[in-house]
């Protein structure tokens, strides 16, 4: 019978077998299970490229710990991806000149909502981190009801999405960030600011982003929306003050 340590040992090799797979970082990456083990591997190698751009495929290999075939077949995906791309050479190095990797990430962006008492704000970036448009509305946050405050926050969300798809850029999410207390459902327990109590923000806006919008007659979904999971589009309620 197999022991737990050689169970263990046997699934190490298998790994290794398969490019290096388990992956403990610096930045704390957990193994990999050979089930998503390209996926994990792409998000270790993307998340080192956004940390220590420029770098090159070696700096990869080196940091990572996946063996150099890997990291040029990642880098692959990524660059067709255009998560990252090349830069060209540098010459700043002792030996061969090496080809240097950076984020790229301009195909696709993030959008941000903040509510407050008296504001609405809306910041979208792309994957690189570059700011692609900054919005900010009078709102009478106080004086408006649940609904009309889903109304408008749904009516600021449309018009950028709009104005980042119209950039030839795909919006992967938003996420709308309100001071007070917020489940994991997106609820919004108590918001003192806005006067709220057990409001569900996040399906209200689900709701109100999936109704077909003025004089389009097409919804954010059909347009631009998706999620990491799968689901249907998605507002995700969150509280800055709880992060």
């Amino acid at each position: 019978m197999m022991t737990a340590a050689a169970r263990g040992e046997a699934r190490r090799a298998g790994a290794r077998r398969q490019g290096g797979s388990l992956i403990t970082s610096r930045a704390g990456q957990q193994p990999a299970d050979f089930t998503d083990v390209r996926a994990t591997n792409l998000s270790v190698v993307l998340r080192f490229v956004r940390a220590n751009a420029p770098c090159s495929r070696a700096d990869i290999a080196a940091s990572t710990g996946l063996n150099k075939a890997t990291v040029s077949s990642l880098v692959a995906e990524l660059i067709e991806r255009r998560l990252v791309r090349e830069t060209g050479p540098t010459e700043r190095r002792i030996g061969r000149p090496a080809t240097m990797i950076v984020p790229d990430g301009a195909a696709y962006a993030a959008i941000g909502l903040e509510v407050d008492s008296d504001h609405l704000a809306v910041v979208a970036i792309d994957l690189a981190g570059v700011r692609l448009l900054s919005w900010r509305r009078a709102f009478a946050g106080r004086r408006a009801t649940p609904a009309r405050a889903v109304a408008a926050i749904a009516a600021l969300a449309r018009r950028a999405v709009a104005a980042v798809v119209d950039q030839d850029r795909e919006v992967l999410g938003l996420t709308v960030g309100v001071a007070g207390m917020v489940d994991g459902d997106g609820t919004v327990r108590l918001s003192p600011n806005l006067g709220w109590r057990d409001v569900p923000l996040r399906d209200s806006l689900v709701r109100a982003l999936d109704a077909p919008s003025t004089g389009t007659g097409r919804t954010p979904g059909q347009r631009t929306w998706s999620t990491s999971t799968g689901r249907p589009p998605s507002a995700r309620a969150s509280s800055p003050t709880a992060r």
